[in-house]
């Protein structure tokens, strides 16, 4: 396999480690806060993210430049990527984790409001005796 594939296979799989792993962490039970989940699991992927980018997409980025005949292509994948994921590598798992969390919120409220236990019902009936 060509270096150039081996880098879009890589390219898409940190992406999908990234998310991946934050969305499976923020779907576990545990903590039971799940504020507390959400920036846990956000934390673990930025610093997977990370890893990811030192010790894979780099290399992968630099064999595929040389296979394109790029001249010094470690210039390309040094430090300067490594300071993109240290900046903004949070984010992608930060905006699945919300969406998430706000898919679940709102069927944790849907579900509530079936069983007609809402914080408004439990006032109303108190204000009737």
């Amino acid at each position: 396999m060509p270096p150039d594939t081996i880098f879009t296979i890589v390219k898409a799989g940190g992406v999908l480690a990234t998310v991946g792993l934050a969305l499976f962490l923020f779907t576990r039970p545990w903590p039971g806060n799940r504020w507390v989940r959400g920036l846990l699991a956000v934390a673990s992927a930025w610093v997977i993210g990370i890893a990811y980018t030192i010790y894979v997409y780099n290399p992968a980025g630099t064999e595929a430049a040389r296979y394109a005949g790029v001249h010094f292509p470690e210039n390309h994948f040094d430090n300067n990527t490594i300071g993109a994921a240290l900046l903004g590598g949070w984010l992608a798992p930060a905006i699945a984790v919300a969406i998430v969390g706000g898919i679940f919120t709102i069927r944790d409220r849907v579900a509530l409001r079936r069983e007609e236990r809402t914080p408004n019902k439990s006032l109303e009936r108190t204000r009737e005796r």
